[in-house]
């Protein structure tokens, strides 16, 4: 059900009427408030949206919209992921600061391929499309200098938005939960399962395939015996997902 015209129920008033509460810069009128906080929790629960997806869907001024999301946030009702809230508390993205979430994009942007700092080609530094036309120009010039695209990479995996293959190559850590997730997916453990195998499930080249199995080897899933390798445990909730 669309939430009530926010013209009438939110404005910039300089005085406080009754019946209505601040938030950020505007007043909203506290029934409107509460139903609309309603219908975007429930939203929430059935899908993860944007915020612009949000503001089109329930037709509420996009910086109204961002208050609400903001104020459902600080309750640890809801966070950021993926550039879509959902519910849930704990890390949200929306706290990294400018050029983490820039840098995160970018690494998401390879998918498969991995980003490899540094790397003269697809994904590297200096021929990234995405640093070098399309970020402001203060940004360009702060991750390109010494060190500081490197540091933002580790913070990302130290948060673990990001993890870490050798190489370095860096994935995007719900893409490699779920390449574990589909390796694992069907396997016992004790299963010995083959380098042709995985490659084929993961759609990995040899390059990426092995670094990936060594990513495993460490998050103690799998261990090598000579070109296989063996399932020492299995995910039994999402949670366990998360790489060490």
């Amino acid at each position: 059900m669309p939430a009530p015209s926010p013209a009438s129920s939110a404005s910039r008033f300089d005085q406080q009427p009754e019946q209505v509460t601040p938030l950020a810069d505007w007043l909203l009128d506290n029934h409107w408030l509460a139903q609309s906080r309603d219908q975007l929790l429930a939203t929430l629960k059935s899908e993860p949206l944007s915020a612009a997806e949000l503001a089109t869907r329930f037709g509420i001024a996009l910086p109204v919209t961002q208050a609400l999301l903001r104020q459902l946030k600080s309750e640890q009702l809801i966070r950021l992921h993926h550039d879509k809230w959902q519910p849930g508390s704990g890390e949200s993205e929306d706290d990294l600061g400018e050029e983490a979430q820039l840098v995160l994009k970018v690494v998401r942007d390879q998918g498969k391929e991995g980003y490899e700092p540094g790397k003269l080609g697809p994904g590297g530094v200096e021929l990234d499309p995405f640093i070098t036309r399309k970020l402001p120009a203060a940004l360009q010039q702060g991750l390109l200098q010494k060190g500081a695209l490197q540091k933002q990479l580790r913070n990302l995996a130290r948060l673990k938005y990001l993890v870490q293959l050798d190489g370095p190559i860096y994935y995007d850590a719900e893409l490699y939960n779920q390449m574990v997730a589909a390796v694992l997916a069907g396997q016992q453990v004790g299963d010995l399962i083959d380098m042709a195998s995985l490659k084929e499930i993961t759609g990995l080249s040899r390059k990426y395939a092995i670094p990936f199995c060594l990513r495993m080897e460490m998050d103690g899933w799998v261990r090598r015996e000579e070109n296989e390798r063996r399932v020492l445990r299995l995910p039994a909730t999402q949670d366990e997902m998360e790489p060490a």
